[in-house]
């Protein structure tokens, strides 16, 4: 039928040649035909493969770097979660010494009869109450600025020397 096919196209010459051709040649040229495709088709496998590995390795790197930047990411706010529930411990004991203070404060305003001891001309026992009263005033307004955070105002002009000038805003 191929035979028939081909002496219609025009191929008589060719099909006379080829049947002068022994089958064993055939069955060669065949295998060596199979054999060169296999190993042209084996290439390229590999060269597929290749181009796999190289792009699954570039995923996997952009893959490794994502997750490094995502643990520092990580650590940094575990850091900052520290570091803010240590401010809260420490804001939270400020808070308890200023309430320690301030009970003290009012327990010496209690007790001071400030009135009664300028009446009575103890200049000795009004300074010492004056200066009570200053110092715990002094300690509360530092705990007051500790908890704060404010860093203390140093203003110019306040040597020792300095000319005295209207008092400004606050230093905290």
């Amino acid at each position: 039928m191929i035979a028939s096919l081909l002496a219609k196209i025009g191929f008589g010459a060719a099909l006379n040649a080829l049947k002068d051709i022994p089958w064993k040649w055939i069955a060669i040229a065949l295998l060596l035909l199979a054999v060169g495709l296999t190993i042209f088709l084996g290439y390229r496998h590999v060269e597929n493969l290749k181009t796999d590995l190289v792009t699954v390795t570039q995923q996997l790197s952009k893959e490794r770097a994502a997750r490094q930047l995502a643990e520092a990411t990580t650590n940094a706010i575990r850091a900052e979660h520290d570091f803010q529930v240590a401010r809260i411990n420490d804001l939270e004991q400020q808070r308890y010494d200023i309430a320690v203070e301030v009970t003290k404060l009012r327990t010496d305003i209690a007790e001071l009869n400030l009135e009664q001891d300028l009446e009575q001309d103890n200049e000795e026992k009004a300074d010492a109450a004056v200066g009570r009263l200053n110092a715990a005033h002094a300690r509360l307004d530092q705990l007051l600025r500790d908890a704060s955070g404010a860093k203390a105002h140093v203003r110019p002009g306040t040597g020792p020397g300095a000319k005295a000038r209207a008092p400004g805003a606050g230093g905290y």
